[in-house]
């Protein structure tokens, strides 16, 4: 069965990567010809300021801007080897440039998979992201996308809701995200699991780098800058007596004294996790390769919850699946607890990738049996 599939994969995160290439190999093991669509939609029409922005953040900015320190080169490496990455894992489209084009490419798949990452955000809703055209008539699943946020209201509810009533079958990656399909449109979808879980521990041991480091080390990946947490990463790698190795990001983590790998690519990343002795992170996909690779994991809360618009309902929705909610570092806390790192995932997590996995199965299945 043909199969197009809708998410973000040009983006230079780890996380957005890894999960594209997670569900195209997935289905490809199924038997499945799947490509990824590349189109890009109007900056100006999907970008709207972020509500959960604080003084952190702009503290960061400034110390970007104030350092100089910006490697030109290590970031060209960085992008080369993002592109090297999709282009050697996964079969996408041609480039294409309009709405009209983008239509007529989807009429030709026999169903559209939309998912994961955080594309059904409400702050940047966009047609493209669900196939929001009268014209396009291939059905419709979605897979683990994320809203990124609590609630959906306004005219972008609107939107959404009918949107979501083109959909056959409906699975998102968020308890919330259940809650707002349910509110919006009165159906319950599934909950399913983000599909980089979707391969084995062995599938992307694959996909690494060869470069190991022989020295044992703490792996820092910090999404969002909190001059507080780097205090305690500081604090906690000099307890450990072990080499602190940071992926920067921004700010705070890029004017670290040293061992900052500014031109790391996917395959760097699940390397580096791997071999780490401890992860410290705020970001979602981190949290979810060291469960994977069976790392001890230090988690910081990424946004401040008291923000508008925190996104942070991701991570809470993880940390509940594996009964784990004890173990997030609050926002802004200076100092790392050694009772909260989390260790391991347990049997429910299993449970729910089985079931994740099933429901695409039997999803295109149904599809590819003819029913349109």
């Amino acid at each position: 069965m043909k199969i197009g599939t809708i998410t973000w994969f040009r983006y230079e995160n780890f996380g957005t990567a890894l999960q594209a290439i997670a569900l195209q190999a997935f289905l490809r093991s199924n038997g499945h010809d799947v490509e990824l669509i590349d189109y890009k939609i109007p900056t100006a029409k999907n970008n709207r300021p972020s509500k959960t922005k604080d003084l952190y953040h702009y503290e960061g900015v400034l110390l970007r801007k104030a350092s100089g320190i910006t490697d030109k080169k290590a970031l060209a490496e960085k992008s080369k080897k993002f592109k090297e990455f999709i282009s050697k894992n996964c079969n996408v489209t041609k480039y294409i440039e309009s709405e009209k084009e983008y239509i007529e490419f989807c009429n030709n798949y026999d169903v559209l998979i939309f998912g994961s990452d955080q594309i059904w955000n409400p702050n940047w809703y966009h047609p493209f992201y669900f196939a929001n055209y009268e014209e396009i008539k291939t059905p419709r699943i979605s897979y683990a996308p994320s809203f990124g946020v609590s609630g959906v209201k306004g005219e972008d509810a609107e939107n959404i809701k009918n949107a979501l009533n083109r959909f056959e079958k409906l699975a998102v990656r968020e308890k919330t995200g259940v809650e707002i399909v349910k509110k919006l449109i009165n159906k319950t979808p599934e909950l399913v699991v983000d599909p980089t879980f979707l391969l084995s521990e062995a599938d992307w041991r694959k996909q690494e780098s060869k470069n190991k480091s022989k020295e044992k080390y703490i792996l820092a990946y910090m999404l969002t800058d909190n001059k507080n947490h780097w205090k305690a990463i500081r604090k906690f790698a000099k307890e450990k007596k072990m080499r602190l190795v940071i992926l920067p990001h921004d700010g705070h983590s890029l004017i670290q004294s040293k061992n900052v790998i500014k031109n790391a690519g996917p395959e760097d990343f699940l390397s580096l996790v791997d071999n780490a002795e401890y992860i410290i992170t705020d970001s979602y996909h981190a949290l979810i390769f060291s469960l994977i690779f069976k790392k001890p994991c230090v988690l910081f809360e990424r946004h401040n919850p008291n923000l508008s618009g925190a996104e942070n309902s991701r991570i809470y929705s993880l940390l509940e699946l594996i009964d784990k909610k004890e173990c997030l570092h609050n926002f802004d806390t200076s100092e790392i607890n050694e009772e909260k790192i989390i260790t391991g995932a347990g049997d429910k997590l299993e449970r729910i990738v089985e079931k994740s996995k099933e429901y695409l199965k039997d999803a295109t299945k149904e599809f590819s049996n003819g029913k349109r």
